[in-house]
């Protein structure tokens, strides 16, 4: 069991790294504003923090302008090409209402 959980901190970590990397910003940068220190985010994005809460990851998610669940239960955005990462960026200055309305746009699109 204690494996899965190092499996799962390190995906988790991964994913904040991945997510932060997307956004072109640097571990600082991603942390103004939020209560978290360079150490923690540090070991967080690492995958190496030993027992990261709820309240951090939440925070994190929240400084990265992602949910939760994005860290917690999606794969890792990582091995996006650079067109998708370019998407995502565009994307990234939008609210969720907008967002939504050009995914089902693009959804309608593709399947025609």
């Amino acid at each position: 069991m204690s494996q899965d959980f190092g499996q799962l901190r390190l995906a988790i970590g991964e994913r904040i790294r991945s997510f932060r990397e997307l956004k072109n910003l640097s571990q600082a940068k991603a942390r103004e504003g939020t209560t978290i220190t360079r150490d923690t985010w540090s070991r967080c994005e690492r995958g190496v923090a030993p027992n990261p809460t709820l309240s951090t990851l939440s925070e994190i998610a929240e400084a990265l302008g992602v949910e939760l669940a994005d860290l917690v239960a999606h794969p890792p955005p990582g091995n996006l090409t650079p067109e998708v990462r370019e998407l995502v960026n565009i994307l990234a200055d939008h609210d969720a209402s907008t967002v939504k309305a050009l995914s089902t746009a693009i959804q309608k699109l593709l399947s025609t």
